[in-house]
């Protein structure tokens, strides 16, 4: 694995849909950095760096609207759903 730089975080990302179901495929990412992924079957992504602070995380699908969360992130393994 790639460890993340001092003062970053390595964020896992569930990205479901309106009825709970995992969305497979989309596409995550934190605005303005490098840190994005793509979610597996079961609608999950890890993203290694990215940066500790207030963050806004993308999740983008083909047929869905964008969606975009705020997210506080420690410079630490964080969890996004």
């Amino acid at each position: 694995d790639t460890l993340p730089r001092a003062g970053a975080a390595r964020v896992r990302v569930t990205v479901v849909d309106e009825r709970g179901r995992p969305v497979c495929r989309a596409t995550v990412g934190v605005r303005g950095h490098a840190a994005s992924g793509t979610t597996d079957d079961a609608g999950q992504a890890l993203l290694v760096g990215v940066p500790a602070g207030t963050q806004s995380i993308v999740v983008r699908a083909i047929g869905r609207t964008p969606a975009v969360l705020l997210a506080a992130i420690a410079a630490r393994t964080s969890r996004i759903k």
